[in-house]
């Protein structure tokens, strides 16, 4: 394959089978593949020696319709048009006809025709908790895919390279943080009134009820250790040893989190300190204070006269 440079490179693709074939001998893929700046598609996750190059096996741009080596594509009025591998015009390029073979043209424009993709995170949306997911529906039949960002921007624009008339885009936030319960119900909402606003029957059953998918569960803290004093165990004895704190669940024995089951820890709640009541000062004693002397009287005999 020529080479190219990284920036004209869409690596990290995927497909689940029924989108490609691999263009030498017409048998389907399914797998990892990028996308090239041309517009070619090649199997494998990033360029490497095992490389090869695959097409779309929905009507595009030289697709195989037979072991021929016949090719179709869709011309400027959305018609179908062959190409029987022999017939070529003065400086070499195929000559198309209709699926009729006759009546040869070599005016045909090919278009693109929107293939499936399935979204790969960045860490600035993982980060972030939400990123943007775009979708089309066929005009003309409850056909739905999920879409990349260039395909949605093009049918959006309707540009003339790809079949922007027979394609709806849209676009919807899609979270994957925060409780559980509520990412499935907020996520469920946004099709639903997708679903209502653009009149798409049946866009909500696409998904299979998978309105979590990409959630990224909550870290669980592990490899932690305690020396006492902290957990007991259900039976109520205090733990020492290696726990981790499950994000729902709470602590727990054992370093990491594991399948099997295993005991939940309850934190000791620390007793008040006793506090002695500060004893109040006693009035010291004091020495009675003697009654005041009511003075002497005077003695002596008289004699009045």
């Amino acid at each position: 394959m020529p080479y190219y440079p990284l920036s004209q490179i869409q690596t990290d693709l995927f497909t689940n089978g029924g989108e490609y074939a691999f263009k030498s001998n017409s048998q389907p893929y399914k797998g990892p593949y990028y996308k090239t700046s041309d517009g070619k598609i090649y199997s494998e996750k990033i360029p490497n020696n095992n490389s090869k190059e695959i097409i779309p096996v929905n009507p595009a741009t030289l697709i195989p319709i037979s072991n021929n080596n016949s090719s179709v594509k869709v011309n400027s009025t959305n018609a179908i048009t062959v190409f029987d591998g022999t017939q070529t015009d003065d400086i070499g390029d195929p000559i198309y006809s209709t699926n009729t073979n006759t009546n040869y043209s070599s005016d045909a424009q090919s278009r693109i025709i929107p293939s499936s993709y399935y979204p790969v995170l960045s860490q600035e949306q993982k980060d972030s908790g939400q990123f943007i997911r775009y979708f089309t529906k066929k005009t003309n039949e409850l056909k739905y895919i999920e879409i990349d960002k260039l395909t949605y921007n093009a049918l959006k624009s309707k540009n003339s390279g790809i079949a922007f008339d027979l394609y709806e885009p849209t676009s919807l936030i899609w979270r994957i943080k925060g409780d559980k319960t509520e990412i499935f119900n907020s996520n469920k909402g946004a099709v639903l009134t997708k679903e209502q606003q653009l009149k798409w029957p049946g866009f909500s059953k696409y998904f299979k009820d998978k309105f979590t998918q990409f959630y990224i569960e909550p870290n669980t803290q592990e490899n932690l250790y305690t020396s006492g004093g902290e957990f007991t165990t259900p039976d109520g004895k205090e733990y020492i040893g290696p726990y981790h704190v499950h994000p729902e669940k709470g602590p727990m024995v054992g370093a990491t989190h594991i399948k099997r089951k295993h005991d939940l820890l309850t934190p000791i709640t620390p007793s008040a300190p006793q506090i002695e009541p500060t004893p109040q000062p006693q009035p010291s004693p004091q020495t009675p204070t003697p009654p005041p002397s009511m003075g002497g009287g005077y003695s002596g005999g008289g004699g009045g006269y």
